[in-house]
C-alpha cells in the first residue's frame, strides 16, 4: 500500500463502527523536504502535512480493531505506512546541513571544553580538595579542643562533687552526733531543761543542710569552628556528610543489591528455562518489514 494513499476520514467518524476500514483514495504528500542551513523556520512550515497526516495515522492507530485477518491485514498497512514515514524523517540526520551542525556542535563543545575542563578539574576541583584537606584538620582540632574541654570538665565536675559530698557528710554527722547525744542523755535521765529542744532542732537543721547541699553541673562550652570563608568574589563552605563505603560484598543486604536483567536475559537467550527467582515465559512481539 503507498505511505500516501490512506484517507482516515472513516476512523475519525464520531459514529462507532464494528471494524475500521481505511479508504484507498489519493492524498499524496509533498517531497519530503530537506534541510539547507541553520535556519528551521523553511523546514517547519513544509513539514504541516507531515504533522497532519501523523496525527490522522495516530488516530487511525487508535480506533483499528484487529479482530480477524482483514483487521491484522489493516493493522501491518497502517503500522508499514507509519514505519516507512518515520525513516524519512530520519534521513534528515544524514542530510549535509544535519551532519555539518553535529560536527559544529561537536566542534563548538570541544572547544569550549579546552576551557571549562581545566578550570572545572585544574582550578575548582584542586582549590576545593585543598579547602576540604584544610576542614579536614580544622575538625580534628575541633575535636581535640572538645576531647580536652570534656575531660576539664569532667575533672571539675568530679571535685565539685566530691566537695558537696563532703558538705552533705559533714552535716549528716554533726546530725547524728546530736541525735545521738540525745538518746544518751534521755536514757540517763540527766537531760538539762530546754538542751532537748536545741539537739532536736540541731537534728533538723543539719539533715536539712545535707539533703539542701546539691553539687553545680559543669557545662562544656568550646567554640565552634567556621566552616565558611567569606570573600569580596562571593563564599566557601564545608559540609559533612556521611557516605557508604563497601568493604565486603558478602555482607550486603538483600536489598541493596540489584538486579541485571540483562545477563537473565543474556542467559534466556542463550537456552536457560530455570533460574531460580524468575519465571521464564514466553512473551510476544511484532515486527515490521516491508
Amino acid at each position: 500500500m503507498p505511505d500516501d494513499l490512506i484517507d482516515l476520514g472513516a476512523a475519525m467518524d464520531p459514529q462507532p463502527a464494528p471494524v475500521y476500514t481505511p479508504e484507498i483514495v489519493p492524498a499524496p504528500l509533498p517531497d519530503f523536504p530537506t534541510p539547507s542551513g541553520f535556519d528551521l523556520a523553511p523546514l517547519s512550515l513544509s513539514l504541516v502535512p507531515y504533522q497532519q497526516k501523523v496525527k490522522a495515522l495516530a488516530v487511525a492507530a487508535q480506533n483499528i480493531r484487529v479482530e480477524d485477518e482483514s483487521g491484522r491485514k489493516q493493522a501491518t498497512d497502517l503500522a508499514l505506512v507509519a514505519k516507512r514515514l518515520r525513516l524519512k524523517v530520519e534521513a534528515i540526520k544524514k542530510s549535509e546541513p544535519y551532519l555539518a551542525a553535529d560536527v559544529f556542535v561537536k566542534d563548538i563543545r570541544h572547544l569550549c571544553n579546552t576551557l571549562t575542563d581545566p578550570l572545572k578539574n585544574q582550578v575548582e576541583t584542586v582549590c576545593k580538595n585543598k579547602l576540604t584537606a584544610y576542614s579536614e584538620q580544622l575538625r580534628l582540632a575541633q575535636q581535640r579542643r572538645e576531647a580536652a574541654a570534656r575531660e576539664e570538665a569532667r575533672q571539675l565536675q568530679a571535685k565539685l562533687d566530691a566537695e558537696a559530698k563532703k558538705l552533705r557528710d559533714d552535716a549528716l554527722a554533726l546530725a547524728r552526733a546530736a541525735a545521738d547525744e540525745l538518746a544518751k542523755k534521755e536514757a540517763a535521765g540527766n537531760l538539762k531543761e530546754g538542751e532537748k529542744a536545741i539537739l532536736e532542732q540541731t537534728v533538723i537543721d543539719e539533715t536539712a543542710a545535707a539533703e539542701s547541699v546539691v553539687s553545680p553541673q559543669v557545662v562544656v562550652q568550646v567554640q565552634p569552628a567556621d566552616n565558611v570563608v567569606r570573600t569580596d568574589a562571593g563564599a566557601s563552605f564545608t559540609r559533612a556528610r556521611w557516605k557508604p563505603r563497601l568493604i565486603d560484598p558478602a555482607l550486603v543486604e538483600e536489598k541493596y543489591k540489584v538486579i541485571d536483567l540483562r545477563l537473565v536475559q543474556k542467559d534466556v537467550d542463550g537456552g536457560v528455562r530455570h533460574i531460580a527467582g524468575f519465571i521464564i515465559e514466553e512473551e510476544l512481539s511484532t515486527s515490521l518489514r516491508g
